[in-house]
């Protein structure tokens, strides 16, 4: 593991942590509340035990039903029921969309729910809330 690197580039990196894709490592980075441009060894203790019950947890919730369903470049309702439970994702692909962290528990600094950004991270696309998922600034 190359600690000066942005964790997203580092759960990416198959030799790393095999089998997560970039859609996942974008959820996993965003229910863990992880900026992803953040230095994959500035992470505390708390912080890798929170990233990874995220990864376990998204992929817990994708692995049984075969995978996320993208619908666009948005969160979409899913038509077939049989697709129903592929609908999952609150970051990758949705971006413009209010973040459901920031609305369930009212974090909004400004009191306004922010919404998910695209940017590019070791040359792939990623999606993050801004208010959530922070980049600690330097001391």
């Amino acid at each position: 593991l190359r600690r000066g690197r942005p964790i997203k580039v580092a759960l990416l990196d198959q030799t790393c942590v095999a089998g997560i894709g970039n859609i996942y490592a974008d959820e996993s980075l965003y229910r863990a509340r992880i900026h992803p441009r953040r230095l994959a060894g500035s992470l505390d203790l708390h912080e890798t035990k929170r990233l990874h019950e995220a990864i376990v947890g998204i992929l817990a919730i994708a692995v049984p039903v075969g995978g996320a369903l993208m619908m666009g470049n948005r969160r979409s309702a899913v038509v077939d029921p049989v697709d129903a439970g592929r609908d999952f994702l609150q970051a990758h692909g949705c971006p413009g969309e209010p973040c459901v962290q920031c609305m369930a528990i009212g974090t909004a600094s400004n009191g306004a729910v922010p919404l998910i950004i695209r940017d590019v991270v070791g040359g792939r696309g990623t999606y993050f809330c801004p208010e959530c998922q922070q980049l600690p600034t330097a001391t």
